[in-house]
């Protein structure tokens, strides 16, 4: 998945992710209305997954409109984050008295609904896809005589990979644009070195980023101040 090659393969669903992402915060900016930077970024990275994978969106920009797996992942991240009793008092946790257990498993059980149901479909298509998927090649893995991966197996690794790869993203992004609105010489520093990469009119390319140091070098140092409570600062 993580190789040069299927990473090239997937580079047109990453732009039109990122297109449709500036195309979104371009029309929020006319309408004079404020961005919810972390929600923004998180549809976007969950879109970009889900594309890869299932092609097709698992996000939706409009917070009127619901999407069942994007607002699981969002409850499992926030549940996540809460101070569990249990993990001071182990003895009390199975009494699991703030509900933490009980509310993962129900937001998990979601995730893995969705899952099994894109699984079902797959297995229940009766022509081949022209442009197969990771999901394609992931069935076809389970398929091949000999093979120790399961059904099971696959989504377990989409559980997985969609909580690690679309909060993780979100919260960098986040934390990286409250750090730039906090230090407008550092921003217009990186607003600089982007235009004269790539000029005042041009979209940012993939292939842009090796020539953007100073840039690549904000989400680094934004993510260094950023600490979790019990985690040494040394």
């Amino acid at each position: 998945m993580f190789s040069p090659q299927c990473l090239d393969a997937t580079k047109s669903v990453r732009m039109k992710k990122v297109n449709e992402l500036v195309t979104f915060m371009s029309e929020i900016c006319e309408r004079g209305e404020s961005v919810d930077i972390a929600r923004a970024s998180f549809v976007t990275s969950l879109n970009i997954i889900s594309n890869t994978f299932f092609s097709t969106n698992l996000g939706s920009y409009d917070p009127r409109t619901s999407m069942e797996l994007q607002e699981s992942v969002v409850r499992i991240m926030e549940t996540i984050g809460k101070p569990n009793l249990a993990n001071y008092f182990p003895l009390i946790g199975f009494l699991d008295l703030q509900g933490i257990r009980k509310e993962m498993k129900v937001c998990s059980d979601v995730l893995f609904q969705v899952f099994q149901g894109f699984i079902n479909a797959r297995n229940n298509e009766k022509t081949t896809r022209n442009e197969g998927d990771l999901l394609d090649s992931l069935m076809d893995l389970v398929k091949e005589n000999g093979s120790e991966l399961n059904v099971n197996d696959i989504k377990h690794f989409l559980y997985d990979l969609f909580l690690g790869g679309t909060d993780t993203n979100s919260t960098v992004v986040e934390w990286a644009m409250a750090e730039l609105l906090r230090n407008p010489k550092t921003m217009a520093k990186a607003q600089a070195e982007m235009e004269d990469v790539v000029g005042p009119n041009g979209v940012v390319q993939e292939s842009h980023i090796s020539d953007l140091p100073y840039l690549q070098a904000v989400p680094t140092q934004s993510r260094d101040k950023c600490r979790g409570f019990g985690v040494s600062h040394a």
